[in-house]
């Protein structure tokens, strides 16, 4: 029988050491985006606070679009695309749901309430028959 010494020992257990540490130190896949979808959520229910979600103010013959507009409308195109059109859904409903998962999120982008909101309505695409989703 083959007797194994503290040093022996050592140089085994510094690779096993080494694959752990290089395990854990892999970092969990970061996300790019562009636009208003990357503002914090405490801007989206700062904007929502001031105006409704869809409305915009017209003044002397011109429209000018609030925050709140211009976020519930990058909502409505992030649901949308997320759900391939499969569903339609209300604009103002998108927007208060994003609102309470924001107020409970703060420092979370608006893009990670809309993902939450689709996860959480099931709207992600029904695969079509024959496709190998």
């Amino acid at each position: 029988m083959t007797t194994v010494t503290k040093d022996q020992l050592l140089w085994l257990t510094i690779p096993l050491l080494l694959l752990c540490t290089a395990a854990k130190a892999v970092e969990p896949p970061q996300y790019v985006v562009n636009g208003i979808g990357g503002d914090s959520c405490a801007s989206f229910v700062l904007a929502l606070s001031d105006y409704q979600p869809t409305n915009a103010i017209v003044t002397g013959g011109k429209t000018y679009y609030t925050m709140a507009n211009a976020y519930t409308q990058w909502l409505s195109g992030f649901i949308t695309a997320g759900s391939q059109g499969a569903n339609r859904v209300d604009v103002n409903g998108i927007a208060l749901w994003v609102k309470k998962y924001c107020e409970a999120n703060p420092s979370e982008i608006l893009a990670f309430g809309a993902g939450a909101f689709i996860r959480a309505h099931h709207l992600s695409p029904v695969p079509s028959p024959g496709s190998s989703k």
